[in-house]
């Protein structure tokens, strides 16, 4: 059923995995029941770029950060190619050294005793996400 008791178009149907085909069909409905089902329409809702990473951990090292997180829930429908970093709270934004979805994500080349303010955020077909939460790191030797 609609969520709403209403007539007026477009209906709009959520909770949908984008890339994902469905086959839909609609039917009217009034005080007398329901009308006939109408023709089977396939419909894949367009992928999208993904949600921010979940769970993001800092942890200093020698010259280096590790980082932790988890993948986001909603990938856009798409799988995750790589995660990108940003030292700046988000201002510049750098591939990580390998095309990896894996955690942690080990940034090397910082300065030991400097604070960095870490983002990260998704990489799919339809390009970066939303940025994760700010976590600050600061390594050390």
């Amino acid at each position: 059923f609609r969520s709403t008791n209403s007539a007026a178009t477009p209906m709009i149907i959520t909770g949908l995995t984008n890339g994902r085909l469905y086959q839909v069909k609609i039917r009217a409905v009034n005080a007398k029941g329901a009308g006939l089902a109408s023709t089977t329409v396939p419909v894949i809702p367009t992928p999208s770029v993904a949600d921010a990473p979940l769970g993001v951990v800092a942890t200093p090292r020698n010259g280096a950060a590790s980082i932790a997180f988890r993948a986001p829930l909603n990938t856009g429908g798409l799988p995750i190619i790589t995660y990108q970093y940003s030292l700046d709270n988000g201002a510049t934004w750098k591939f990580r050294s390998t095309n990896s979805a894996a955690t942690p994500m080990i940034i090397t080349g910082l300065t030991n005793g400097r604070l960095y303010q870490v983002r990260i955020r998704a990489i799919n077909a339809k390009g970066a996400g939303l940025p994760s939460t700010t976590v600050p790191v600061t390594p050390r030797a």
